[in-house]
């Protein structure tokens, strides 16, 4: 499994708690309570299999900590960052001492609090993939308030956005004024800025969702995501569309 895709998949378990390691011969599980969230997740208790796992350190001011002591700390895990081609999760002991979890493995599996198998797609929908974090909000509506409180609305989120765009080669093509392609006019979206869709450009998102699902459409997780969200944008535009509904893009 690829880092980056690994780093994504703990940090869908930001601001969970750390409450147990379980170590057999072949994999270490980690148990993360997330029942804080338990309206965005169907399940309170994930366990976390790191499989072929080498490195599990917890630490804090340069003093390694026996995971066998875990039991006297409250372990809130934070952002979870890439070094040297480890995992290094930022975590917060007690509410107030920092510390840094690492993690080396080849691979990753996550189950519900009853053991099954959950599909990483699944978890990262639950954690708010087109529905939370930063990136462009797609929403509709039949005038301009109507659309800043319309609960009709999909996510552009922003590591997606990301990952087309290099995938697509838009800053090389952006730095020496390259031909316009065929995905463009969703990523020329400014993050910061706000955007009304003309009907044509409706149309033209349209068959760029289709051309996404098309080009991207292998078990590649992030090309899964990629084809959710352009699924739920194309919906979107076809509602935009046969009910005469503005649609706006507002990056934030």
């Amino acid at each position: 499994m690829e880092k980056k895709i690994q780093r994504d998949v703990m940090n869908d378990f930001y601001q969970g708690k750390l409450t147990g390691v379980h170590e057999t011969e072949t994999e270490i599980v980690l148990s993360i309570d997330m029942s804080e969230f338990k309206q965005y997740y169907y399940s309170s208790i994930f366990y976390c299999e790191l499989v072929n796992c080498s490195l599990l350190q917890l630490a804090f001011k340069n003093e390694r900590l026996d995971l066998k002591d875990l039991h006297k700390y409250v372990v809130e895990l934070g952002d979870t960052d890439i070094d040297d081609d480890r995992l290094v999760i930022s975590c917060t002991l007690n509410d107030k001492i920092r510390a840094t979890l690492t993690i080396e493995t080849e691979t990753i599996k996550i189950y519900d609090e009853s053991k099954k198998e959950i599909d990483l797609l699944d978890l990262a929908i639950f954690g708010g993939l087109c529905s939370s974090d930063a990136g462009i909000d797609f929403t509709i509506g039949k005038t301009k308030k109507d659309v800043e409180t319309s609960d009709e609305s999909v996510k552009f989120n922003e590591g997606i956005a990301g990952y087309l765009a290099k995938q697509e080669q838009y800053a090389k093509r952006y730095r020496e004024k390259g031909p316009r392609e065929a995905f463009d006019l969703l990523l020329d979206l400014d993050p910061y800025g706000e955007k009304i869709f003309s009907k044509s450009e409706i149309i033209e998102l349209i068959s760029i969702c289709e051309g996404i699902v098309a080009k991207y459409n292998t078990d590649h997780l992030n090309h899964r995501k990629l084809s959710y969200f352009a699924g739920r944008l194309k919906e979107l535009c076809l509602k935009s569309l046969e009910d005469n509904l503005m649609l706006v893009a507002v990056g934030d």
